[in-house]
């Protein structure tokens, strides 16, 4: 049985902002036009998904509600300027006139969604793609999607406890890729490469931070691809850290939280966990920084690399499931990644990938696949070979395609 699957999909708001800053002629095309250039760009996993489930017999479509030039172009086309983000979204979906609607992320209220399921009624069922922490107003919007979609069996046992419907879609990677990602001819490459986020907050980097950093500490040859924010001034380190004192100080003595809100600058406060404190991450790892690099590029500089190091983000708890274990070994390179409960289910253990459960194992490992280049590229071809058989997009548009007809029909 066929269907027709409109995917609402959201891109980075820094990386398009760069892309936008890098192709401004771009934003006087066509909406087909700037859909093209954007694919061409293979953020993220693209397209790569509607590819396979167009060869199911699925129709397509996708909607990147973020990218305001491209959302304009759509709107000048069908002469419905000067409406709200959400408007236009409607007037997309009601166009398209889709039986099921994916939403990548979740960045929309409860009234969204019941004003897709009133003002579409070609819509079926809403599902929901989310692999991140997520707050209490997230979750009360997962609550409105029919089922939603994670990729690690941890966020799964939390939907699950939520009494939230959920299936697991792991990461994949697409294999028609390959030839089109350029690799140095003459540059040897780093031994190490890391790309990701280092940012603190509850459930995110810190584990990954304090990995990164003992590696850059052993003097290894180590690229690190992420944005890392300057530290604060010692001035407004000191008058966040006198705020929070001020907060602690007024909770103890008995003055309830709703009167400490109603003092301008305080309210803030009222929410640290901790005592604030300077971050000088950016100061200890800035020369080994570059800017963030995604698709063929992001490839690239994996292929070129001999170790590619990843650590799962703090929330991911004790299951892998992450884009890096694929990209990585997708594209031929030697995966070296946190010791998770279910890695085994996914690649064996030292033959197609490395794994640590420590910062000092991970830096013994990294030493080991360092001096033993051919037991390197051997683990680094059985990886390669792995995911290509076992992690396509190819096989996970058949699992999400098999899922959506079991909630259909």
């Amino acid at each position: 049985m066929s269907y027709r699957l409109l995917s609402l999909c959201t891109y980075y708001e820094d990386w398009l902002t760069h892309y936008y800053l890098d192709h401004p002629e771009v934003v006087h095309w066509s909406y087909a036009d700037q859909m093209a250039h954007l694919a061409d760009q293979h953020f993220g996993n693209a397209n790569y998904m509607d590819q396979h489930l167009t060869q199911l017999g699925v129709e397509t479509a996708q909607v990147i509600w973020n990218a305001r030039p491209l959302q304009d172009a759509w709107a000048r086309e069908h002469s419905l300027e000067n409406l709200s983000r959400t408007q236009l979204i409607l007037h997309q979906l009601a166009a398209f006139q889709p039986t099921v609607v994916l939403i990548d992320g979740i960045a929309f209220d409860d009234p969204f969604f019941q004003r897709i399921r009133h003002d579409i009624p070609s819509v079926k069922a809403i599902l929901g793609f989310l692999c991140a922490p997520c707050s209490d107003s997230g979750i009360k919007s997962l609550r409105c999607c029919d089922l939603i979609l994670t990729c690690t069996p941890h966020f799964q046992e939390k939907f699950t406890q939520l009494g939230i419907r959920s299936r697991l879609i792991y990461h994949a990677f697409e294999p028609s890729l390959l030839p089109l990602i350029s690799k140095p001819s003459s540059d040897p490459g780093p031994d190490l490469v890391f790309m990701g986020s280092l940012m603190s907050g509850q459930g995110y980097h810190h584990t990954r931070r304090d990995l990164v950093l003992k590696l850059l500490d052993a003097k290894i040859d180590f690229d690190v691809f992420s944005t890392v924010s300057k530290p604060e001034t010692l001035t407004k380190t000191a008058l966040r850290s006198g705020m929070y004192d001020l907060v602690q100080g007024l909770r103890r003595v008995g003055v309830p939280p709703s009167w400490i809100a109603k003092v301008p600058g305080l309210s803030r406060a009222l929410s640290w966990s901790q005592r604030p404190q300077r971050d000088l991450l950016f100061s200890r790892i800035n020369a080994h920084l570059k800017p963030p690099v995604v698709g063929l590029k992001m490839l690239a500089a994996l292929a070129n690399a001999k170790i590619g190091f990843n650590a799962h983000i703090d929330a991911a708890g004790e299951y892998a499931g992450n884009m890096r274990l694929f990209e990585t070994t997708g594209v031929g390179t030697c995966l070296l990644t946190d010791a998770k409960k279910n890695m085994a289910d996914l690649f064996e253990i030292d033959r197609e990938v490395v794994t640590y459960r420590s910062i000092d194992e991970a830096l013994e490992k990294v030493n080991w696949l360092l001096a033993h280049p051919q037991e390197r590229a051997a683990i680094a071809k059985a990886g390669q070979e792995r995911t290509l058989r076992s992690h396509n997009y190819e096989l996970r548009s058949k699992d999400l395609n098999r899922h959506i007809l079991d909630l259909l029909y």
